[in-house]
Formats: structure tokens, sequence, C-alpha cells
């Protein structure tokens, strides 16, 4: 997860990451005088019969701000 987040950072940042801060359901990402806020969850894949197929999911971070 933390690996999605970073690269996500990165990519909107366009800096070095400095510091990470974890919280229930978001990571906030500085680089340097900016930082990004985003929330993630795990998106898990369902069967046909909708039981959840474990370990078939990935890990999704969405953007909740950017200052």
């Amino acid at each position: 997860m933390l690996g999605v987040a970073i690269q996500h950072a990165t990519h909107e940042l366009m800096e070095p990451i400095d510091r990470i801060e974890m919280g229930a359901g978001t990571i906030v990402v500085w680089a340097g005088d900016r930082s990004l806020t985003v929330a993630y969850r795990y998106a898990n894949s369902h069967a046909p019969d909708g039981s959840p197929m474990p370990g078939s999911g990935q890990w999704v971070v969405e953007t909740v701000a950017v200052r």
C-alpha cells in the first residue's frame, strides 16, 4: 500500500519525498513545502457468485488534497 501511495505522490508532486504520515484511511506525503493527501482502500475482486476472491485485489489510492 505504501508503495502505491509513494508512486502516486511522486508523480503528483514531482519532488523528492521528505515525510510520510499514515492515518486511519489516509496518507499524507510531503515534498518540500508541498503536501499530498490520499485516501487508500483495498479493491478486492469477486467471483461470479459475488463471493470475494482472496488475494485477487489491489491497493487503490485517490487524491484528497494537494497543498
